[in-house]
């Protein structure tokens, strides 16, 4: 996965405001203005895709809040800033600074994205490059990793643990389309659309390791939209496929129900449950498990994250209630 494939993903049209030609030795810092994240932390200093960044709220985070309330989530609220880097490795940081917003935005369950990047050298600003926002999911919802009340010291050790991780799961998986198809799903307000977008999910997954994993070690082969078994002749079944998706990441929690899930949507049959809550119940069954594999795929049971079920994410017993943060495990 390039940076420059999850920027395209997030935004659209660009202007250059502003410009100078520099050496490519020449140093220069590079400051991407984020939307809608707050945080706890202060200053966070962060060490990903080769560079050291610090990331900043423009005011602290109860004035912030308040600010996101009112003007809602696509208003700026915080920088991104490398330290001196060589002119010559700027593309580098644009791509290291769209994949460390993607990896934001699962965590926080929103689009956290860049719409202004700051080129400065020796303290003056030599270039302004103005991002326009795209048509994605607006708002918050559900987030997976970052609640406001999980408290500080997260991002750090998420973004640390999860940034190589990504990038190598990208050559197999379409990474930045799978996080912003679960964007979408938390943005949407319709349950008969969330379920046909956690069902995108789960088809891009069985097309794309069917296609890049599969069929390159043998065991299977491709025509069109369907996958053979090479000893049978057999179409290879959804479900064969993501369970041995799931095997493959040693991902436990496959359910058939998920395929059952799968046919009613695809078919324009309704998603099964007597009200829309239990339809919203059999949907967040379904995006807990798309959750799951995108945190297994980041490997952050490994650098022993927590995480919040979207399935049960209050945590209310007779001495306490607050947000349900569990161990994340396979």
């Amino acid at each position: 996965m390039s940076g420059s494939e999850v920027y395209d993903e997030f935004w659209a049209a660009t202007a250059l405001i502003t410009s100078e030609t520099l050496p490519p030795d020449s140093l220069v810092v590079r400051k991407y203005y984020l939307t809608g994240i707050h945080f706890l932390d202060g200053v966070i200093e962060i060490d990903a895709g080769g560079f050291h960044w610090k990331l900043d709220l423009l005011d602290d985070f109860f004035a912030t809040s308040k600010m996101l309330d009112a003007e809602g989530s696509s208003v700026v609220t915080a920088t991104l800033t490398s330290t001196p880097i060589p002119f010559s490795r700027s593309q580098e940081a644009d791509d290291a600074a769209h994949v460390t917003a993607l990896l934001l935005s699962f965590a926080a369950g929103g689009v956290i994205g860049i719409v202004r990047t700051d080129e400065e050298r020796e303290g003056r600003l030599a270039a302004v490059r103005l991002q326009m926002s795209g048509t994605r999911a607006q708002g918050f919802s559900l987030a997976p990793i970052l609640s406001d009340t999980m408290g500080p010291g997260v991002i750090k050790p998420f973004i640390e643990a999860s940034y190589f991780p990504a990038i190598a799961v990208s050559k197999r998986l379409p990474l930045a389309r799978l996080i912003l198809t679960l964007l979408d799903l938390r943005g949407e307000s319709v349950v008969q659309i969330q379920g046909l977008l956690a069902a995108h999910f789960l088809e891009i997954v069985r097309y794309h390791y069917a296609l890049n994993v599969l069929v390159p070690n043998g065991k299977a082969t491709h025509s069109g939209d369907q996958f053979y078994s090479p000893n049978t002749r057999r179409v290879m079944s959804f479900e064969t496929i993501l369970q041995d998706f799931a095997a493959s990441i040693g991902l436990t929690g496959w359910s058939t129900g998920f395929t059952k899930f799968r046919n009613r949507v695809v078919h324009g049959d309704e998603i099964e449950g007597t009200t829309p809550l239990e339809q919203c119940a059999n949907v967040l069954e379904v995006l807990h498990f798309c959750d799951r594999i995108i945190l297994a795929l980041l490997e952050w049971d490994r650098a022993g994250g927590k995480y919040i079920p979207c399935t049960d994410p209050e945590r209310v017993t007779s001495t306490s209630y607050g947000i349900n943060v569990k161990p994340f495990t396979r």
